[in-house]
C-alpha cells in the first residue's frame, strides 16, 4: 500500500512540475553550463520603478577583462500557446542606436561611447541590428480564450527582464564595474514573427527560433530584448560567448577616442 501511495504521489508530483516553469529554467541553466558560462538561479534585484524586491530566473556570466557580458534570462513556460513578435523592416534606428539600446553600467557606457564608428562593434550579436525589429510581443490567444493573462505573460516577461538589467547595471555601475547586460526571454512553445509583406498587402507569419524587439525600459528608454526558443538557446549562447570575448578584446586593445558632442 505504501509503495502504491508513493508511486501515486510521484506521478501526481511530476504532473504538477510539468505544468510549472521549473523544467524550462533547468534546461536554460544547462545551456549556460554547456556554454561554459557561470550562472545564478533566482537572482534578486530591486525594481527601479516600484522599489520592490523581485526575482529574475537566471543570470549567466561571460566574464573577461576589462569588461564582462552578463545574460539576464526570464523563462516563460507555455506548451500550448505560441508567442508572436510583431515586427517591421523599416529603419527604426541607425545601427549605433541598437548598441545604445543594450543596458550597461555607466563606466562601460562611457567606454562604448568612444568606440562609435570602430569597425566590428555593431556586428557583435548582442548589438547587431535585427533584419526585422519587433515593436510588440504577445502571447497568442488560442481556442477563443479571452483571459487577460495571455497578454500579461508577454508584458511581464519583457518588463521583468528589462527592469532586472536596469537594476543590476545601476548597482554594479556604482561599484565601478564594466558590465553589459543582455536581456533575454526564453520560451518553450512556438515563436513567430508577424510582419507586413513588401508590397504592403497581406501580413506574413513566419516561424522562427529567435527574434528581437525594442521594448520600453523602466527609465523611459528603449531596450533591445532578445526572445529565444529553448531549442535555439545553446546556439545563441555560443554566439554570445564568442562575441563577449571579441568585445572584451576590442576594449582591451587601447583607450578609445572620446566622442564629444
Amino acid at each position: 500500500m505504501r509503495h502504491h501511495e508513493s508511486m501515486t504521489l510521484d506521478v501526481n508530483l511530476r504532473k504538477w512540475i510539468d505544468t510549472q516553469g521549473y523544467p524550462l529554467e533547468m534546461r536554460a541553466a544547462e545551456a549556460l553550463r554547456q556554454s561554459e558560462a557561470g550562472w545564478d538561479h533566482g537572482r534578486f534585484y530591486e525594481d527601479p520603478v516600484t522599489g520592490k524586491l523581485r526575482e529574475i530566473d537566471l543570470v549567466g556570466y561571460f566574464d573577461h577583462e576589462p569588461t564582462s557580458v552578463h545574460v539576464v534570462i526570464e523563462c516563460k513556460h507555455s506548451p500550448d500557446k505560441p508567442w508572436v513578435i510583431f515586427a517591421n523592416d523599416f529603419k527604426m534606428m541607425a545601427p549605433w542606436g541598437f548598441v545604445c539600446a543594450v543596458p550597461a553600467t555607466q563606466p562601460l557606457q562611457d567606454d562604448i561611447s568612444g568606440f562609435r564608428g570602430k569597425p566590428g562593434v555593431t556586428d557583435l550579436c548582442f548589438f547587431a541590428k535585427p533584419k526585422r525589429t519587433g515593436f510588440n510581443f504577445v502571447h497568442a490567444k488560442m481556442g477563443g480564450s479571452t483571459h487577460p493573462d495571455n497578454q500579461d505573460n508577454a508584458f511581464q516577461a519583457v518588463r521583468g527582464v528589462t527592469a532586472a538589467c536596469a537594476a543590476l547595471a545601476d548597482k554594479h555601475g556604482n561599484l565601478g564595474h564594466r558590465v553589459l547586460y543582455v536581456p533575454v526571454v526564453v520560451v518553450d512553445s512556438p515563436l513567430f514573427l508577424c510582419f507586413l509583406a513588401l508590397d504592403g498587402g497581406e501580413y506574413v507569419l513566419e516561424r522562427v527560433d529567435s527574434g528581437a524587439l525594442l521594448a520600453p525600459g523602466p527609465n523611459g528608454d528603449r531596450v533591445l530584448v532578445q526572445v529565444v526558443s529553448i531549442e535555439a538557446l545553446p546556439r545563441f549562447l555560443e554566439s554570445l560567448g564568442r562575441d563577449a570575448t571579441v568585445f572584451a578584446q576590442l576594449l582591451a586593445d587601447g583607450e578609445p577616442e572620446r566622442v564629444t558632442t
